[in-house]
């Protein structure tokens, strides 16, 4: 009787926690939304690269850094359905390289 207790006491604690951590993502993603600037797209993604979306948004594969930059995110490789933000593009902005 013992070990049933104890298995669904350990059964509510995994679900407390993922239901934590469900609402944790959420408040992030809502987080995020609230710094996006007003201009920037949001998209959802999956098995692309940043390559691919820069090459798609700004006609520049080259700028891929510029979206990873906004994501938090270090790994061109989209494999997950993922939301991104596409911030605009200033042209003129060079990544401090002339």
């Amino acid at each position: 009787m013992v070990a049933q207790d104890q298995a669904a006491q350990s059964q509510l604690e995994y679900w407390q926690l993922y239901e934590i951590l469900f609402y944790l993502n959420r408040m992030l993603a809502n987080i995020a939304i609230i710094n996006t600037p007003p201009n920037a797209i949001t998209i959802t993604a999956v098995n692309t690269t940043l390559f691919a979306l820069a090459k798609e948004y700004y006609g520049d594969p080259t700028q891929w850094v510029i979206i990873a930059r906004a994501n938090n995110l270090v790994d061109p490789m989209v494999t997950q359905l993922t939301t991104l933000y596409i911030p605009p593009w200033n042209q003129q902005d060079t990544g401090g390289i002339l």
